[in-house]
């Protein structure tokens, strides 16, 4: 059978097609397609090694700030941080100026390895010493933060004060399932499954 001019040009128009669709799903799609996995799993992993070091750097700020806290007086027993924090807020007051101090103990949780003792002190005395006071305590190397303040003014048109202070510091607990570790990071896949949890 032989084949016009014209059926022949039909004949490889079509086979051309042809390999080019087959090309196109065999060689091309598949090709494309694990492109764009390989760009996505790429992504994926430069998310996560970025994430990996956020959080490396955060554990070396977080020991740092731990070793700080430990040497500015965080105490291991409850009773020493108990009478700490009292003996301090005591003695800033005085420096202050306040009067008519009173300091008690209030609740306490527990958070992870630590506990939070809650503290509450009364007293009165001008706009300057309460300022000196707070000062004090946000400033202290011991770990020590205002919780709450209320002033309310004792006489009308007087700077004089009466003020309402909730304070918590944290101590170690010694009930807690692992101690809290401050050495240098241990090397990936050396046991860190347990970890430090600060």
């Amino acid at each position: 059978m032989v084949f016009s001019k014209r059926e022949q040009q039909l004949g490889i128009i079509v086979g051309v097609a042809v390999a080019l669709a087959a090309g196109y799903y065999f060689v091309v799609k598949p090709y494309t397609d694990r492109l764009a996995t390989v760009s996505g799993q790429q992504k994926d992993t430069e998310e996560k090694l970025k994430a990996a070091r956020t959080l490396f750097e955060q554990r070396i700020e977080l020991r740092t700030q731990f070793k700080k806290m430990v040497a500015g007086g965080l105490k291991s027993d409850r009773s020493e941080a108990d009478s700490q924090v009292q003996h301090a807020l005591r003695d800033w007051s005085q420096e202050c100026g306040l009067r008519t101090l009173s300091v008690k103990p209030e609740r306490e949780t527990t958070e992870r390895n630590f506990l939070a003792l809650s503290f509450h002190l009364t007293g009165s005395g001008s706009q300057a010493s309460i300022a000196k006071l707070i000062w004090a305590i946000e400033t202290a190397p011991m770990p020590m933060r205002v919780d709450e303040v209320q002033l309310s003014p004792q006489k009308e048109g007087m700077d004089d004060l009466q003020l309402q202070l909730t304070v918590s510091t944290l101590c170690l607990n010694p009930e807690a399932d692992r101690t809290v570790q401050i050495d240098a990071p241990k090397p990936a896949g050396s046991g860190d499954a347990k970890g430090d949890r600060l």
